[in-house]
């Protein structure tokens, strides 16, 4: 076939010379998304109306200027619940401002509210308060230890633990410090970085808790990234400890055994998992872990006793799955077809379920036929997979590989049944566009023949009544359309936690409604929300059947696949540096971070292009980047130049955006093997034959979102 994806516009991301221009990920965010609606609220109210105040207040407010957020307020008449909002701006800007008294006397007024996230709030601030009051460090720790007490399950509780260790610290009580800081990082918080470098310092001059859950749990967050002796030593300390529970003490020996194995020293990391099986419980992922150390150790003997008890007690277990996809997989790729269909047949068991990778098996059997160029028995196979399936990416493959096999045996109409049945099962997916495209230039179908995913131009309020009428069922819990107007009117006023507060409410009660999803969700996104508009995004995908996915209007197909204005007009600043569609670099990143700036993966890649910190440096002296750090590649406008930057320079250097895609996700040694061993193939199946299962399924998608990309915003 044909290579389809030649990518065109030309674009490249150079915004600013100097990275010192670059705004860290909170500032970015105020300035190019938060200020401009507040802006936007400024222009269409009058000097004399409440938004008008509230959204110049909210101005002042990110600019810390206290005492002009405080003259905004004074005066407005609001309802109850929207002047408890304020009210409590208010103490806060009182507290910055050292104004105690003006602050205890707003709280008092506030002691009545019953609104749960709002009695948190002044909760806190009653403790902020406190600490900034002018009592004695001692009184400050009492006060703070009744509150604990009283709060216990509180969500401040993190930040309570914290300032109690720091008051504890402060008398000299470095136990209790310790102990506190570790309970603060345990409530997986904000606090969380802060409260374990405390509780390292305090450690390293007293040495480990005493007590038994927080010895365990500091251990184990110490050892969580560390592999050296002295996560040994200490691991050893905790299992010791004469009152750590069973759950604890595998805990420990997992970490043991993990460190021991990234120290190659198998045999140790084997005998901890042997009293795993031998104490604890015979479970599958033990058994299948030490099956590994023990192949690793190289200790034949044991190898096959749990090799044999592993295949005959969990042959239908999920990891067995995975292992017969692995064996199956590379059968197939040194060309043992008949080994690899044994194994396929294999793992295509009804006692595998629902796996996944039972669904793709008859799949890889029909794609060995193809290679083979036997096209009835690949149909013949492929029809199986599709019934197998059901639904979803693997009923469309199999339904397309059908296509494929009667198209290359001459059989024109089955192939375009199979092609059209391809569409109309999932419309939205990589298969669907395939097919299309096999319908239009290899079949020569007619466009009025060919099914076409239909996107309807409307604007919002007539998207928000599609959908009510096409998706939502009497069955959907209804909620007010004033709902979404309080949202809308926290966030042009600066109170997006109140916003977030009132959405999280509101899921308890109709998230299963498509309506308040794509409601809800575009709404989050038209104010700069996009990594939470996303999950809202997903969630209605994932609602919703596949097959009546064929139409949509324009504004959830741009709500599904967005292109926030910002980025967009960094990547058009630059046009004519590098040779890329604005589609496929916002293919790539939807993939790779659905679009939140913030994240880190396990890996260590950073930002919404999900770039390496070493990559990134090595990126930013081919741009001319002074002064580059890691953390800047939270920045979209960093992320975005360096990310297209090395999408330019692995473009120029594969000339095919499969192995582009399959480098960017896995590295540079396994794409290239790739393309030494699969870029012959026809271009549907050298994606096929991708290894990795998560880079195969990377590519898929990342192709797949920018054909989805052109569908939803066409020539915008």
């Amino acid at each position: 076939m044909q290579r389809i994806f030649l990518l065109v516009f030309f674009f490249s991301i150079s915004i600013f010379a100097n990275s010192s221009k670059y705004l860290k990920w909170p500032e970015y965010k105020y300035q190019f998304f938060e200020k401009p609606r507040f802006l936007k609220a400024l222009e269409t109210s009058s000097a004399e109306d409440a938004e008008y105040r509230l959204a110049q207040a909210a101005v002042y407010f990110h600019e810390a200027k206290y005492d002009s957020v405080l003259i905004m307020y004074q005066g407005l008449k609001l309802e109850k619940k929207l002047q408890d909002v304020v009210d409590i701006r208010r103490v806060h800007c009182h507290l910055e401002l050292q104004q105690f008294l003006e602050a205890k006397s707003i709280l008092a007024t506030l002691e009545g509210v019953k609104t749960a996230h709002l009695v948190d709030k002044i909760s806190r601030l009653n403790v902020e308060l406190l600490l900034k009051d002018t009592i004695s460090t001692e009184e400050k720790y009492q006060a703070l230890k009744k509150e604990l007490q009283k709060k216990n399950g509180h969500k401040h509780q993190a930040w309570l633990h914290f300032a109690l260790g720091e008051q504890a610290l402060a008398l000299k009580k470095e136990r209790e410090a310790q102990r506190n800081f570790i309970q603060s990082f345990m409530a997986w918080s904000e606090m969380r970085v802060s409260s374990y470098q405390k509780a390292l310092q305090i450690t390293q001059k007293i040495g480990l808790p005493t007590e038994a859950n927080i010895l365990v749990n500091y251990v184990l967050e110490e050892c969580k990234s560390a592999k050296g002796n002295r996560c040994l030593q200490i691991l050893d300390t905790a299992l010791q400890h004469p009152q750590i529970t069973r759950q604890q003490r595998i805990s420990l020996h997992r970490r043991e055994a993990d460190i021991f194995a990234d120290q190659k020293k198998y045999a140790q990391a084997a005998e901890r998992y042997q009293w795993l099986v031998d104490s604890v419980q015979m479970r599958s992922d033990y058994v299948q872990t030490l099956l590994r150390l023990r192949r690793n150790e190289g200790n034949a003997v044991e190898t096959k006793k749990w090799q044999d008890y592993f295949y005959k007690n969990y042959p239908y277990s999920t990891e067995n799955a995975n292992a017969l996809w692995v064996r199956g997989f590379e059968a197939e790729q040194r060309k043992e077809y008949t080994k690899a269909i044994d194994i396929y047949t294999r793992l295509s068991h009804d006692r595998f379920g629902n796996n996944l990778r039972k669904q793709w098996a008859p799949i890889r059997i029909g794609l060995i036929h193809l290679k083979q160029k036997q096209w009835q028995k690949a149909y013949n196979s492929l029809e199986n997979a599709a019934n197998i399936a059901r639904n979803g990416w693997p009923q469309a493959a199999a339904l397309y590989f059908q296509g494929m096999a009667m198209e290359k045996a001459g059989n024109n109409a089955e192939a375009k049944n199979k092609y059209v049945a391809t569409i109309e099962s999932f419309p939205l997916s990589w298969y669907a566009w395939l097919a299309r495209y096999s319908l239009q230039d290899s079949l020569q179908v007619a466009a009025s023949e060919i099914p076409q995913l239909q996107v309807l131009e409307m604007d919002r309020d007539s998207a928000l009544q599609w959908v009510k009428k096409n998706f939502v069922t009497k069955a959907h819990a209804a909620y007010s359309p004033n709902l979404t107007k309080e949202i809308q009117w926290y966030f042009q006023t600066g109170f997006s936690e109140q916003a977030y507060d009132l959405i999280a409410d509101s899921d308890k009660k109709y998230a299963k409604n498509p309506l308040y999803l794509y409601d809800v969700g575009s709404l989050l996104l038209a104010n700069g929300e996009i990594g939470e508009s996303y999950d809202y995004a997903r969630k209605f995908i994932n609602m919703m059947s596949r097959r009546r996915m064929h139409t949509l209007p324009a504004p959830v197909m741009q709500w599904m696949y967005p292109a926030p204005s910002p980025w967009l007009e960094t990547m058009e600043k630059s046009l004519a540096q590098h040779e890329l569609s604005p589609y496929f670099v916002l293919g790539v990143m939807r993939q790779e971070s659905i679009f939140q700036s913030g994240i880190t993966s396990p890996a260590g890649a950073r930002g919404l292009m999900q770039i390496m910190p070493a990559t990134g440096r090595n990126l930013a002296k081919k741009e001319k980047i002074a002064k580059f750090h890691p953390d800047l590649l939270y920045n979209p406008q960093m992320s975005i130049e360096l990310g297209v930057r090395y999408l330019k320079d692995l473009m120029d250097e594969y000339k095919n955006p499969v192995y582009v895609l399959a480098n960017y996700n896995a590295g540079p040694s396994p794409a290239k093997r790739w393309l030494r061993t699969n870029g012959s193939q026809p271009y549907p199946i050298e994606i096929e034959e991708i290894s990795y299962w998560e880079t195969r399924d990377y590519v898929k998608r990342v192709m797949g979102n920018y054909w989805l990309y052109q569908a939803a915003w066409g020539k915008k």
